[in-house]
């Protein structure tokens, strides 16, 4: 930091990243506008949540975490020199963030199998293993996930059906470096949403099968929608993960804060990002 002339004025290390939030609450007040912070897609949406709305206040993002969807998002290497380099050159990008129930998000939203996935992961194994860590988790959750009924309604109108997934995305990537759809992105002006709409077990290997090949989209059992605002009921009700953190239950309201976030991240962010497909 010092080498790129990068000063830091106070320095904390957290280990609840839980305060972060009031930390940074009370450090505004204080004067503060330039926020840099180290850790993975949970600690850096809860700084979303305390920066949104904030005048002048910045993120640089620094990927200390397992998945760095964030950070893939916003073009940044893995890796802590190549995050530095972005905020010593100061380009300001003003992102879209997410909101469902009362929780901003920056990445997606999830319920179903991710639910299950989350529960499964425990933080030694994301230390020992990386990404790795979540192969274990994810084959006992698709083992143990059962599908659930959805009602999804949209300005468009209201659907449902059976899902074992349903996914509500803001950024390009989901679940590490996997797409999470056809003109996905931070500055895209609206939120990608799908569902594994289906009851069939056997869908779920296709699925992960396609996921990994950022072709889920194609599936038939996958529908996608981008919009800005929505609503979803479940039966019976279901956890939220919201950026890798179970957070909230259905029922869940959700929208999009356009532009809401400061962030330090390359030059013209999302600029050849290709135009969403028409709602499926």
């Amino acid at each position: 930091m010092a080498e790129l002339g990068i000063e830091a004025e106070e320095t904390r290390i957290l280990k609840n990243p839980g305060v972060l939030p009031k930390l940074i609450d009370e450090t505004y007040k204080q004067g503060f506008r330039r926020f840099l912070v180290g850790g993975g897609d949970g600690t850096l949406s809860l700084a979303a949540e305390a920066l949104v709305g904030k005048e002048e206040a910045h993120l640089g993002v620094l990927p200390f975490g397992t998945g760095n969807s964030f950070a893939r998002d916003l073009g940044i290497k893995t890796d802590i020199e190549h995050a530095l380099q972005i905020i010593a050159e100061g380009n300001i990008e003003h992102i879209d963030v997410g909101k469902i129930n009362d929780m901003n998000f920056l990445n997606v939203a999830t319920l179903g199998l991710s639910s299950l996935v989350a529960a499964g992961l425990q933080p030694h194994m994301k230390k020992r293993f990386g990404p790795f860590a979540y192969l274990m988790p994810a084959l006992q959750a698709s083992r143990l996930v059962k599908p659930f009924h959805v009602r999804i309604d949209l300005p468009e109108g209201a659907s449902e059906f059976e899902a074992f997934q349903l996914v509500i995305g803001n950024g390009r990537f989901h679940a590490g470096p996997f797409p999470l759809g056809h003109g996905a992105g931070l500055t895209a002006g609206s939120l990608v949403v799908y569902a594994v709409d289906t009851s069939r077990r056997s869908a779920l290997l296709r699925y992960a099968l396609a996921l990994a090949a950022g072709r889920h989209s194609d599936l038939p059992e996958v529908r996608t929608w981008y919009v800005q605002e929505g609503r979803i009921e479940t039966r019976p009700v279901k956890k939220v993960v919201v950026d890798g953190e179970p957070s909230t239950t259905t029922p869940a309201n959700f929208s999009l804060l356009p532009g809401a976030l400061k962030v330090y991240a390359p030059v013209n962010l999302d600029a050849n990002l290709p135009k969403p497909e028409a709602p499926a």
